[in-house]
């Protein structure tokens, strides 16, 4: 897979650190620029869906590379359609 291979090895030699937490310091970096970017674009309005449907695609994406564990994805899945059926429970989907 060429540089999915190599950065988080390059990057586990830099800091020091074993390529496992490497590989979730790069997913972490990822994730976190992308739910900013969602934040900006959204003028500060909260959108679940929104902001869901991106972060799960990239979490998916992390796992096909091998940066991420599958259970952080599957975690992350339930916990947003168990929150998505609180709001259709409390009738506050609009």
């Amino acid at each position: 897979m060429g540089i999915f291979d190599s950065l988080p090895n390059d990057l586990a030699s830099a800091l020091g650190i074993s390529s496992t937490n490497a590989a979730l310091l790069l997913s972490l970096m990822i994730l976190v620029a992308i739910g900013l970017a969602i934040v900006v674009a959204g003028s500060g309005e909260f959108n679940i869906i929104a902001t869901a449907v991106p972060m799960l695609a990239a979490m998916g994406f992390l796992v096909a590379i091998g940066w991420l564990p599958y259970w952080i994805l599957i975690t992350a899945a339930i916990l947003t359609a168990a929150y998505g059926a609180k709001m259709l429970r409390d009738g506050t989907v609009s």
